[in-house]
Formats: C-alpha cells, sequence, structure tokens
C-alpha cells in the first residue's frame, strides 16, 4: 500500500490510501486504486511543504505553513499530536533524515534542526542573507544542502555545525535535490536544470525545457524526473539526453510537485507520484514508459497512469509527500468500518495539541565572507550539549551547607 498527502493554498491537507489492483487483463503493469481517507483543516493558511517519514512506513506525516508551525499527525490513527513553533517565518520545506532526525527551512533564513524522539530544536543554522527555498539532506547524514533567494547554495557539514561551502550562483535557484547514492545534486533555475558532481561541483549536464519547471527528482541516480509549466512528464538522464517526454489528458494545469517511491529493491525504476495545481493527484510507473532518446514523445503516446484522482473542487494544491507503507489498511476497514468512515469525513483531532517551543535551543548563527572560513561551532549539529557532572567533593560540599 501506497500512502499520499498533498497539502493546498487554503490551509486543507488532503491524504489518499493507494491500494494494488489485481488487473488479470494486464500482467504487465500494475494498477492502484486511490482512496481518500482526510481532508483535513491543518492550517490557517498556505501549506507550503509536508513530508511522511519514510523509514517508518510513513507512521509520521509533518506539514509546514505559512501560519509559521509545523504540525505532527500520526498516520496510522489520522490524529494530530502537536505543533512546533520554533521559526518565525513560512515553513519552505520538511527534510527527514531516517527516523532520527528533521531538518525544516524557513523564509526567516534558518534552518532547524530536530530530535524526532523528543520534537527538541537542537540547533539553529543561519548564514543565508534572504528567505530559503529548499533544502536537501545527502544520503550519509553528514552533509544537507539549502538554496535562499540570496543567489547561494550553502552546503552545511551536519557533523559539527558549521557551513563547509558557500556557492554564489548567477540565478536564485529554487530546488536543490541531492540522487539516491548522494553522488550528484541538482539546481533549477526556471526552465534550465543543471546536474552537478556533489564531489567536485563539476557541471555534469544541462536539462533545457520550453518553461518553468515546478518539481524535479532524482529517479535514480542516472535519472531525473522534472514537470512543471507545460504540463509534460519529461524524463532525462543526468548528461542531458532527453529519453521520455509524457502528457495526458487529465493533466489540464501546471504539475506542481513530485515525489519518488521505490516499493522494492528488485525493480528497474521506481514510482512517481504527482499533483496538479487543479488538484489532479496521479500515480506513474517509470518502468511502464519506453526510454527512447531517438523518439521520447512518439515512444510514450498511448503511456497511461497507475492511478489517477481529481479533488472536488479542484483545490490549488502546493506540496506532495508519498511513500509506502506496510500496514494492512483494508483489512482494517473491514473488521470496523464506521473507524474508515470517520476517518474520512471528520478526523480524529486532539483538542489539546503539544506545543513545544524550542526557547533554549543553541543559536548557531554562520556567517561567512568570500575568501574567510566560517568559525566552527562548537557543539555537534545531530547531539545536544551534554551536561557537566558535578564532582563528589562538590556534591559533599553542598550537602554539607544545607545541613
Amino acid at each position: 500500500m501506497l500512502r499520499i498527502a498533498a497539502g493546498t493554498y487554503g490551509g486543507i491537507l488532503y491524504g489518499w490510501d493507494a491500494i494494488p489492483v489485481d488487473d488479470k487483463s494486464n500482467t504487465s503493469s500494475k494498477k492502484w486504486q486511490l482512496k481518500l481517507r482526510f481532508g483535513y483543516s491543518a492550517h490557517s493558511e498556505c501549506i507550503k511543504s509536508a513530508a511522511f517519514m519514510k523509514s517508518r512506513n510513513g507512521k509520521i506525516l509533518l506539514s509546514g505553513s505559512s501560519d509559521e508551525t509545523i504540525k505532527i499527525y500520526d498516520a496510522d490513527k489520522r490524529i494530530e499530536v502537536g505543533t512546533l513553533m520554533e521559526q518565525s517565518g513560512s515553513i519552505t520545506c520538511l527534510e527527514f533524515f531516517q527516523h532520527t532526525h528533521l531538518l525544516s527551512a524557513s523564509t526567516d533564513k534558518t534552518v532547524c534542526i530536530w530530535r524526532v524522539s523528543d520534537w527538541n530544536c537542537l540547533h539553529v543554522l543561519g548564514g543565508h542573507k534572504e528567505e530559503i527555498s529548499a533544502i536537501a539532506i545527502h544520503p550519509s547524514g553528514k552533509l544537507a544542502f539549502s538554496v535562499a533567494r540570496d543567489q547561494t547554495l550553502r552546503m552545511w557539514n551536519l557533523v559539527n555545525g558549521r557551513c563547509a561551502y558557500i556557492r554564489r550562483l548567477e540565478k536564485e535557484a529554487e530546488i536543490v535535490r541531492i540522487s539516491t547514492l548522494g553522488k550528484r545534486y541538482l539546481l533549477t533555475f526556471g526552465n534550465v536544470v543543471s546536474i552537478f558532481c556533489t564531489s567536485d561541483a563539476e557541471l555534469i549536464g544541462t536539462l533545457t525545457h520550453p518553461k518553468r519547471m515546478h518539481a524535479c527528482v532524482f529517479a535514480t541516480d542516472d535519472l531525473v524526473v522534472c514537470a512543471g509549466e507545460d504540463r509534460h512528464i519529461y524524463v532525462w538522464n543526468v548528461d542531458g539526453t532527453l529519453l521520455a517526454k509524457v502528457t495526458h489528458a487529465d493533466l489540464t494545469a501546471r504539475i506542481r510537485c513530485i515525489d519518488v517511491i521505490i516499493e522494492n529493491e528488485s525493480s528497474e525504476l521506481p514510482t512517481i507520484v504527482l499533483a496538479t495545481s487543479n488538484g489532479t493527484v496521479q500515480i506513474w510507473d517509470l518502468n511502464d514508459l519506453q526510454l527512447d532518446s531517438e523518439f521520447p514523445l512518439e515512444s510514450n503516446e498511448a503511456a497511461q497512469p497507475a492511478a489517477t484522482t481529481m479533488i472536488l473542487n479542484a483545490p490549488r494544491i502546493t506540496c506532495l509527500t508519498a511513500c509506502v507503507s506496510l500496514q494492512n489498511d483494508t483489512a482494517d476497514q473491514q473488521e470496523n468500518p464506521d473507524l474508515a468512515l470517520q476517518s474520512v469525513e471528520t478526523p480524529t483531532q486532539i483538542t489539546q495539541p503539544v506545543s513545544k517551543k524550542a526557547s533554549n535551543a543553541p543559536r548557531v548563527v554562520i556567517e561567512m565572507d568570500d575568501e574567510v572560513e566560517a568559525e566552527e561551532t562548537e557543539q555537534n549539529a545531530m547531539k545536544p550539549p551534554k551536561k557537566r557532572k558535578k564532582s563528589r567533593n562538590a556534591r559533599k560540599r553542598k550537602t554539607k551547607e544545607l545541613s
């Protein structure tokens, strides 16, 4: 089963379960049935970002908004369990690292590092001069990239909490992504996507589109999927070779976001989930596409999605996240159909959600000139500061004074 969640401009969070369909007429391609599980008024303003904890089968779901809050949900029980309020701007990007840490980017020019076990804000990384647009975490968990409106790319060393590298860009980059193996990263500049080598920042390939791209992801370490204003899906090799160009009758508005789902390691290519700005959600199996560099459009004229659905009233979708879930949701609904109905119509909500303000979190402000290296912070970016233990004699003296 797949879990999909999408945030909208009006602050409503939608969620679907994608259930495999046994299609005997076509055994070569896998089909899914999308079932809407909830439509929840999560925020008072636009939802800018959403993220499932993919390493735990999507048990935890987060949403970040222009109302400067991050909401936490138990996706299994479909309830809101808490709110994070540390940053003073719109939450533009949320990225989990496995099941231990979360990075959140904001228009207040900071990146917060959260510990998932107790949702404490361990550190606040500063240094950008303008609003941060996107962040990406390296698979090793030791590095993270961020891009902002100050036309810079910053590489953060998450081991010692310092800015390891600043690259000044000719234009503002809207998206940054790191490949599945961490060997490459991409930046988007309007209709152009540039691919770089992570080790030496050398340009590998340039992907040029007719219109602006709103979504770009690494399907594999060598394949990139892009979509945007022209309502087409593009599959590229990282060297700049176009392998597939796909369109569909249900894609009547710009494609706003894409997420990648790896169902199993044996599959050659992953599954992608996309959403348009007028409320259409689709699932595409990349194994069903013909990757033909000579005829990228003609080879995929008959391509069909594995599933498609449209939200009533066509809300403006702004973000999307998806993951694989091992929970047998269908069996649960058969045992208790009233619970499933309640989850769709009126999702359960805790009346007093936990509010955690990390006011005592150490703030790490990193400034770097063109030729001056950033100062190292004394704190480890992934560990809270250790408390100093009192000596045995000191404890004895204190006991004596009290007596």
